[in-house]
């Protein structure tokens, strides 16, 4: 039993009130259900919904989505080329990257961030938001010599004006466990503001447990100098992360993909007042993303459908356990794919009949 995440009874923060008697705000009150300072990249659960009110019209997020189509290619192929040979592969498993993750920002979230930030325009929206672009780096080794290897490589591709960096944003739970420290990346740094002068670098606890380092990237390829966020985590944290956004997306009353809300009998929960338990659950994330930081490096291939999460501890409800959510969520996966993989052939039949010669 782990004694050191048994929520406290009493005294919680969380009940009190300020000293005017206001309520306390939700990301003081749960700071782990608190967003990041900054616009960071989801590869996971969200799915915007435009309301009325203070949301731009959902055209201006298509026409933003259909200008990044360039962008992004450029993006992606610049992370190919500064990674690509870092990339584990069955015939060279001991290669330190995982996978690469990338992924445009859905019409639907363009529109509704652009309208929640007040851009009255396109030229506004692209300068406000700096993630309408974002790739991942999934580290299967996260050693000292993994970690100076990749930031050596960000800044060749700096020198050689690939990208300029904007921002580092350096997130851990606790100072060893982070991937970098301030003294390994001041080379970074450094070659960073020769092109673009004094810029933000932050080294933050985080208070959910999150590990990653965060760079936004300038692409001066682009035709607009298209902003773009990189991830560097590794694989494990990335596989927790995966399903602790699904949590945290509800807890907050925010919307998910469709496909995910038959979970919703399961995490609805956490959307109540019951503040105990959401603080309960908050350390339970905190104690889940340092065990996964503190896994060693696994191997390549391996199998992830029972990833090796932090037990639940007996006190929280067994189904908010992440190994169990992370099962479900790929039990759905794995429905939504052979159904679209239906569709897709049933429309290559249909297509072939038309093409077909005519007897």
């Amino acid at each position: 039993m782990n004694l050191t995440i048994v929520p406290r009874l009493f005294n919680n923060p969380a009940r009190e009130l300020n000293n005017k008697q206001q309520p306390v705000k939700e990301e003081q009150k749960y700071p782990n259900l608190a967003p990041l300072a900054c616009d960071t990249v989801s590869f996971g659960v969200g799915e915007k919904v435009l309301i009325n009110g203070n949301r731009m019209r959902k055209q201006v997020g298509l026409d933003i989505n259909k200008t990044l189509e360039k962008p992004f290619e450029i993006f992606e192929r610049t992370l190919y080329e500064i990674f690509g040979d870092l990339i584990a592969t069955s015939k060279h498993p001991d290669r330190p990257i995982l996978m690469i993750k990338k992924r445009i920002k859905s019409p639907e979230s363009i529109a509704e961030k652009g309208g929640a930030r007040d851009c009255r325009n396109v030229e506004e929206l692209t300068q406000k938001i700096q993630d309408l672009m974002g790739g991942r780096l999934v580290l299967r080794d996260t050693s000292k010599e993994t970690l100076n290897e990749i930031i050596s490589r960000l800044e060749k591709a700096v020198n050689r004006g690939l990208f300029n960096i904007c921002e580092i944003e350096n997130y851990f739970a606790e100072q060893r466990l982070a991937y970098v420290t301030p003294r390994q990346i001041e080379p970074l740094v450094k070659t960073a503001e020769k092109k673009i002068g004094t810029i933000r670098v932050t080294h933050e606890k985080h208070p959910a447990g999150y590990h990653a380092v965060h760079c936004t990237l300038r692409m001066p390829k682009t035709a607009d100098n298209s902003f773009a966020e990189l991830q560097i985590m590794g694989s494990d944290t990335d596989l927790l992360k995966e399903v602790e956004d699904l949590t945290y997306k509800i807890a907050c009353n925010k919307p998910i993909q469709k496909k995910y809300r038959p979970l919703m009998k399961y995490l609805s929960q956490l959307q109540g007042e019951d503040t105990v338990l959401k603080n309960a659950f908050r350390e339970y994330t905190k104690q889940a993303y340092m065990h996964q930081r503190r896994r060693k490096s696994i191997p390549f291939g391996e199998d992830t459908t029972l990833p090796a999460f932090l037990d639940i501890p007996w006190y929280l409800p067994q189904n908010l356990d992440f190994k169990f959510l992370y099962q479900e969520m790929k039990k759905i996966d794995a429905a939504e794919a052979a159904k679209q993989a239906k569709i897709t052939a049933f429309e290559k039949s249909q297509q072939a009949i038309t093409k077909a010669p005519k007897k």
